[in-house]
């Protein structure tokens, strides 16, 4: 069989990612079944197309996403702790969405099928979540998806903080559009009645996982509503909210947020082999991205202009001004919350409630305090034979 490559160059394109693979299917051979789709810096084991294609033998199955692995991270800590951050997606949350029949399309090392994608009109030029969109109207016309628990494609992590930041504000952003876009179809229980689209398993999975975009804003307005009463009880002798003053309440949420940090760090452990510490690695990663997803999140919900920012993975650019600068918001809240947790001390005579508030304060810290650890492994200068 002789296999042929074609290359085509437009100059100005719309439509970003949507709007090239829309290119590309018009341009599939006409006999094409099945199509794989890999990101330009992936390399794919030979073994790929072999492994994967039988699956499709299901005529309901739409699409086939694999774990997408990566490469060239031994030699930095920041780039070992994002690897970490983005498998725990595939390695530990996929599984339990492949047994719900909600698997997502993650856009890279995966397959779909032709006759599928022309159904369903192909990608959505006006959605920068493009593929996990793709999947879920796949879903919604009734075919399945599989997940293949194997890495067959090793692909480049973000070169640096400033383009890790980039890529989860698209992300969020593509997510937050693509819920706004379903929610009725989602919520839709007329539909489930009649037996209609997605099953209520699957309705389930798909609200949870486009919810959890939204808690990076949660997050950071908890806090600064916690911020602005606070500072009117100390400067303003302003009366503190029943629910806040609360010692059992705010202890309540506290361990809420304990034991999910505990099963994170269990499940990641156990799911993708690693130490405790390179676990606790990745949750300073995803803590340091608060602000980042809590703004793209702001701007989902109430901006429907999208700008494709194009995540850098090939060359250093960073330097010590321009990502200290870039986290300002990040070090004003997490300095503000500190200094609070300070003068709890010195205005509350209860020493329980001078206690309780000191150690919120610091907690809600963290994340925001989360990058400058995560600045130094940015910098960590990584051996010139493994640059891409």
């Amino acid at each position: 069989m002789k296999l042929g490559f074609k290359f085509i160059y437009i100059e100005k394109l719309p439509g970003f990612k949507a709007g090239a693979l829309n290119v590309a299917l018009r341009n599939t051979s006409t006999d094409a079944e099945i199509i794989a789709i890999l990101d330009s810096d992936y390399i794919v084991s030979p073994q790929f197309l072999k492994l994967t294609t039988p699956y499709f033998q299901d005529t309901q199955l739409g699409f086939l996403q694999t774990c997408p692995g990566f490469r060239k991270y031994d030699d930095n800590r920041f780039k070992k702790a994002c690897r970490i951050a983005q498998q725990t997606f595939y390695k530990v949350i996929m599984p339990s969405r492949h047994q719900g029949k909600s698997v997502m399309f993650g856009g890279t090392v995966g397959l779909l099928r032709k006759q599928a994608l022309e159904i369903i009109n192909g990608w959505d030029e006006t959605c920068i979540g493009e593929d996990a969109e793709l999947s879920l109207r796949l879903l919604e016309a009734n075919y399945n998806g599989h997940y293949v628990d194997i890495e067959l494609g090793w692909g480049l992590l973000p070169e640096n903080f400033i383009e890790l930041k980039k890529q989860r504000r698209r992300w969020t952003i593509g997510g937050i559009h693509t819920f706004k876009r379903h929610v009725k179809n989602l919520l839709a229980w007329k539909d489930l009645k009649n037996k209609k689209g997605l099953s209520l398993r699957q309705r389930f999975h798909h609200i949870s996982a486009y919810l959890q975009w939204f808690s990076a804003m949660w997050v950071t307005s908890f806090t600064l509503i916690i911020i602005v009463v606070i500072t009117s009880a100390l400067f303003f002798q302003r009366p503190i909210p029943p629910l806040m003053a609360d010692a059992q309440i705010m202890l309540t949420l506290a361990v809420i947020v304990l034991v999910w940090r505990i099963r994170f760090l269990w499940a990641v452990q156990v799911k993708l082999a690693v130490s405790l510490r390179e676990a606790t690695d990745a949750i300073l990663v995803l803590q340091a991205l608060t602000i980042a997803q809590a703004l793209a999140c702001v701007k989902g919900i109430f901006s429907e202009k999208v700008t494709f920012e194009r995540t850098n993975k090939f060359t250093n650019l960073t330097n010590n001004r321009i990502s200290l600068f870039s986290n300002i918001i990040e070090l004003l809240i997490g300095s503000i919350c500190a200094l609070l947790a300070s003068a709890s001390w010195f205005f509350f005579s209860d020493w329980q409630t001078a206690t309780m508030f000191s150690i919120t304060f610091l907690w809600l810290s963290a994340p925001y305090f989360s990058f400058f650890q995560v600045h130094h492994w940015n910098n960590d200068e990584p051996d010139p034979r493994n640059r891409a």
